[in-house]
């Protein structure tokens, strides 16, 4: 899916970090443009502040979106006129999204931006009533992220030039080659109880899913493996209702950090990501106990537990 273009002016003023792990002859500084508070949802997805053309709101951070998304609420609150888009997406459960709308001014942080961007516009429902929307990769892409969720923070750094960005920690770190780029998705591979996955990281949901009818054909289970237990029917995004189902996975790894007992929930492929890239989405149940830095130039994730800092 072709991504529209989100341009932002910055403010002149840069935090700047150092990158303790670079080696001493090379010069390694991270330029950190904003560091934002992120607020917890009750179903615990993310959020920061923003500023929609002057009018100030908060949006769900979401790295499994490729574009900015707004609420149709939120697109009649601010008076603005709907449109069909050239750029359509495609929520999972197969709900398809064709409107888009344009805003002319958009503040995060210290971060300004004034002209014409096109976001595209989703039903009311699938993010919290608080929230206008998904804030995804189109914007996130600018710049370098990272996820301090122990902390509660999300930093925005200049694309980094340093071997190796993690300055939060001198213990060993994962580092996870995004593949598929041109997709737009956070994508990288994984070890889950053993088995090489493709999981795209999701911070837009509270949950992690993957594929019944994958599991099966990777796991090799029987249709009656008495350790797929159903666990309910729901509607997914507002499209159609699917059964889901529970597994006690053991671990899911990336290059040596392991997520112990990862919970993730089995949706039949139909009701889960069409054609899509992955075999896990991987939603807030995992990603909060892990710290990462989203290098999006250089296509690299960094990746620690939540809770590892320096001395």
């Amino acid at each position: 899916m072709t991504r529209p273009s989100l341009a932002f002016l910055f403010a002149s003023a840069l935090t700047l970090a150092a990158c303790p792990r670079a080696q001493a002859d090379e010069a390694c500084t991270l330029l950190r443009i904003e560091s934002l508070d992120l607020k917890t949802g009750t179903d615990g997805e993310v959020a920061v502040p923003i500023v929609l053309n002057d009018r100030p709101s908060e949006m769900v951070i979401d790295i499994g979106s490729i574009s900015t998304i707004l609420t149709e609420d939120t697109v009649a609150s601010l008076g603005l006129r709907q449109r069909i888009s050239p750029v359509n997406a495609t929520l999972v459960n197969n709900v398809e999204i064709d409107k888009e709308v344009k805003i002319e001014s958009v503040g995060l942080g210290r971060l300004h931006g004034h002209g014409s961007w096109p976001m595209l516009v989703m039903p009311d429902g699938l993010v919290p009533p608080t929230a206008a929307g998904l804030l995804g990769n189109n914007f996130l892409e600018k710049y370098d992220a990272e996820f301090d969720f122990f902390h509660g923070k999300l930093n925005l750094f200049q694309h980094h030039t340093c071997s190796e960005p993690v300055y939060w920690t001198h213990d060993p770190f994962a580092v996870a080659k995004m593949i598929d780029r041109n997709e737009g998705h956070v994508t990288v591979e994984a070890m889950l109880d053993g088995k090489r996955v493709k999981v795209t990281l999701d911070t837009g949901s509270p949950d992690s899913a993957m594929s019944l009818d994958a599991a099966r054909r990777l796991f090799g289970w029987d249709e009656k493996d008495p350790r797929i237990r159903r666990v309910t029917t729901a509607r997914i995004n507002g499209g159609a209702t699917a059964v889901l189902y529970d597994y006690p996975f053991a671990s899911l790894t990336f290059d040596g950090v392991t997520i112990t007992s990862p919970k993730i929930t089995l949706v039949p492929q139909d009701n889960f990501t069409g054609e899509r890239d992955a075999d896990i989405l991987i939603g807030m149940s995992v990603l909060r106990r892990l710290h990462l830095y989203i290098a999006y130039e250089e296509g690299q994730v960094y990746l620690t537990s939540a809770e590892t800092s320096s001395p």
